[in-house]
């Protein structure tokens, strides 16, 4: 029961039997002034508690909403470190898409010219030769051009290709962005490994078989070239 009310209902208590005291009421039991007095410091003590509890509640409110207060700012401070991760996770792999960019040429499908294409190793040539249709999709003739001064033993080929990249010159950015994303996930890709050796100076020819894309349908081939061994005259 709260304090207050239960402070109240003993005052009117204590007022009735004072009151029936003083009216001589002969249907009320009589009642000694020991036991008036007793229920008068009932009273004063639950008045003077009744301070302290409320002091008490008080108190407890205020640090209820400290603790409130500590936990909207803990929980602020947890969103903008969650806001800070999601920005640096996003920056790291826009690092590492930028230097897997680095090393990859988008060669031209239509006509014989030739892509440099960077490797730790130094820089290569590529220029598309052909493209047959196939039953599986197209077979595309390269040549690797070599104009480093040293031999290389064996190299890979790793190719992404699919269609056209789609057109954004009418395309809200997020849209652009929607649709160049979905185009990226809808690339083939696969890794060519040859046991070739591209002699310094020379041109080289390789074929790699695409599958799913006919010549008319292949829009896009990108490459990326990782040498084997590097053969250097004694």
């Amino acid at each position: 029961m709260n304090v207050r009310k239960y402070g109240t209902c003993l005052f009117l208590a204590l007022f009735a039997v004072l009151a029936a005291c003083s009216q001589g009421n002969q249907n009320v039991n009589p009642v000694s002034r020991t036991e008036v007095d007793e229920l008068k410091g009932a009273l004063q003590l639950l008045q003077s508690k009744q301070g302290s509890v409320e002091s008490l509640l008080s108190e407890f409110d205020s640090l209820k909403n400290t603790v409130q207060s500590e936990k909207d700012k803990q929980q602020r401070l947890m969103e903008a470190v969650d806001n800070e991760l999601s920005g640096l996770n996003a920056d790291v792999a826009a690092v590492k898409q930028a230097e897997r960019d680095r090393y990859k040429a988008v060669l031209d499908l239509k006509s014989r010219v030739y892509t440099p294409v960077a490797t730790p190793s130094g820089s290569f040539l590529l220029v598309v030769e052909g493209v047959e249709a196939t039953r599986g999709g197209s077979t595309v003739s390269l040549l690797v051009g070599n104009p480093l001064a040293a031999a290389v033993q064996g190299f890979k080929l790793n190719a992404s290709w699919g269609g056209r990249p789609p057109e954004a010159a009418n395309a809200s950015p997020a849209a652009a962005s929607q649709a160049y994303s979905q185009w990226e996930k809808s690339l083939l890709k696969k890794e060519f490994t040859f046991s070739d050796r591209l002699e310094s100076g020379k041109w080289n020819k390789i074929t790699c078989d695409l599958e799913k894309f006919a010549p008319r349908d292949l829009g896009y081939l990108g490459i990326t070239l990782t040498p084997q061994e590097i053969v250097l005259q004694r």
